[in-house]
């Protein structure tokens, strides 16, 4: 993990900017330079997420998830619903008390899986256990688990998950091996908003192959 300034940041998003335009210079340039700065800057923190959000789960580092006894809304049938914290990205990994095995790839609501999952016949147990991703009536998402023996206090063993980094004296913590694709999305980003649309689809395709070529 890299604590990185912002400054630091938009200095490496411009450079990226300029290697890849030929018709001007945006590092040496002295017109809207500092309109160009803000630019980046605001459009980081959606940089950084989207990144986090769909890097491959070995490239991430996750943190433990301390869950409140107060976000859990267990049911007799052995079936909860969980809300995850403010700043939830992703769960890498997650065991409730009394699973056999881990869940490390919940999920999407909606999906046939997780449809399944509201037959009591054919849902997940405790040695195939299921997770859905959801979005409780707070707005908060939450992670529904499919179950524990009915009649089973719910507890959480143990969580891993992805938290969205916070600006912290200026700068943000970001995986070593995602500081190259945070600034090509944020580059794409900038292009997008400036009407660079066609240099934008580059940028965001250098990003993509980058997560192509480190797959496992």
């Amino acid at each position: 993990m890299q604590r990185i300034k912002v400054e630091e940041l938009v200095r490496q998003v411009r450079v990226v900017l300029d290697e890849n335009r030929q018709e001007c210079s945006y590092l040496t340039s002295d017109t809207d330079n500092m309109e160009l700065n803000e630019i980046i800057k605001s459009k980081l923190p959606d940089a950084i997420r989207s990144i986090l959000e769909n890097a491959p789960s070995w490239m991430v580092e996750g943190s433990p998830m301390a869950v409140q006894a107060a976000w859990i809304n267990s049911k007799p049938d052995g079936t909860g619903v969980i809300q995850m914290p403010e700043d939830f990205i992703r769960i890498l990994r997650f065991k409730m008390k009394g699973w056999d095995v881990p869940v490390e790839l919940p999920e999407v609501c909606g999906s046939a899986a997780a449809i399944r999952q509201k037959n009591k016949y054919v849902r997940g147990n405790a040695k195939k256990p299921v997770c859905v991703l959801s979005v409780g009536n707070s707005g908060r998402v939450c992670i529904e688990y499919y179950s524990i023996p009915a009649g089973s206090v719910a507890e959480v063993e143990y969580a891993i998950y992805v938290p969205l980094p916070a600006l912290v004296e200026g700068a943000y913590d970001i995986p070593n091996l995602l500081v190259i694709p945070v600034v090509n999305y944020c580059a794409a980003l900038t292009e997008l908003s400036r009407s660079g649309a066609e240099s934008a689809s580059r940028f965001f395709s250098v990003a993509k192959s980058y997560f192509e070529e480190n797959q496992t």
